[in-house]
């Protein structure tokens, strides 16, 4: 758990995922040239600022289906919402436990996961979108921010062709638009297959089944390397990763 991601998959759609962030400091604790730059200069300017994103965190978040939480949660703040993950995670680890009594509760928050639903064509103009601000999808496959990228990429060479005089202004935003959406959604209906409400995982007896499944499936491959690389392949593809756009 103390490098990269780790996740938890436990009974009836529970999940968890836990994250380290580490970055290359000097030995002032002075962030590097580049990344982390304006964060520090924010942060110098507003001491008060809850969540300092050029230090090292460890980051973590656990996701229910709405009908095992209380109505209120949304209203709720982080002195509520740590003891109600206690809570809601009775068979836990004591180390997990540990984790969330060591948590901050003023930078602990709750969060409905919202997607978005696929949308009829629509006459193209010289305003379009991209990224959340069409089809926002839950972290399931965890290819949000790459879709984002993919639609952004798309776009510039769409935008080429009109600098080189090849196509109009409409002609391409309308191609853009229409491979796309094509895609996006796409994307967005296999992110809802793991965190829907709907899916197998959250039911009684085929959930457990599923779980135990998928943790046997876990421990096998994590004893073959060549099962590791292809599974890794697999979560890169899922992402986009080797993807040529026309």
């Amino acid at each position: 758990m103390t490098e990269g991601s780790s996740f938890i998959f436990a009974p009836h759609g529970l999940f968890s995922v836990m994250h380290t962030m580490e970055f290359p400091w000097d030995a002032a604790g002075a962030p590097r040239t580049g990344v982390g730059s304006t964060e520090a200069d924010l942060i110098r300017a507003w001491p008060g600022l809850l969540h300092d994103n050029t230090r090292d965190y460890f980051m973590w978040g656990v996701a229910w289906k709405a009908d095992r939480v209380p109505a209120r949660l949304l209203e709720m703040r982080g002195g509520e919402l740590l003891p109600l993950v206690k809570e809601l995670t009775p068979g836990w680890s004591p180390r997990m436990h540990r984790i969330y009594d060591m948590s901050d509760p003023g930078s602990t928050f709750s969060i409905n996961i919202s997607t978005s639903e696929p949308i009829k064509p629509w006459e193209a103009s010289d305003v379009t979108l991209l990224g959340d601000a069409i089809h926002t999808m839950t972290p399931g496959r965890g290819a949000g921010a790459n879709t984002a990228l993919r639609d952004a990429n798309l776009l510039r060479k769409r935008l080429i062709d009109v600098r080189d005089g090849k196509l109009s202004l409409l002609e391409v935003v309308h191609r853009y638009e229409a491979k796309m959406v094509e895609y996006g959604f796409k994307a967005v209906a296999e992110s809802l297959k793991d965190q829907g409400g709907d899916s197998p995982m959250y039911k009684p007896v085929i959930g457990s089944m599923m779980l135990a499944g998928m943790r046997t499936m876990l421990r096998v491959t994590s004893l073959f390397p060549p099962m590791k690389r292809r599974m890794a392949k697999s979560l890169l593809r899922e992402r986009g990763a080797g993807r040529k756009e026309d």
